[in-house]
């Protein structure tokens, strides 16, 4: 299955410039999707809707408020 889909993932998470690839783990956003939180990966679940939550590629134009939420829940989990 990765070979045939390796298209559809980038040679690096444009969030934090690592290498991405179907064997390198990816579960901490996952993770996020599922406990509610915004994520980027919602338009890789939801391909047909617009690009969802782009701003927390970089967490530096997201407001205060809610990147204090976003990174107590993923430490707290």
């Amino acid at each position: 299955m990765p070979r045939l889909l390796s298209w559809f993932l980038p040679p690096r998470r444009p969030m934090d410039n690592m290498a991405a690839a179907w064997n390198r783990p990816q579960e901490d956003e996952f993770a996020l999707c599922n406990l509610g939180l915004p994520s980027p990966y919602l338009t890789f679940a939801f391909p047909n809707r617009p690009p969802q939550h782009p701003e927390y590629f970089d967490l530096e134009n997201v407001p205060a408020g809610a990147r204090h939420n976003w990174k107590s829940v993923l430490v707290s989990g």
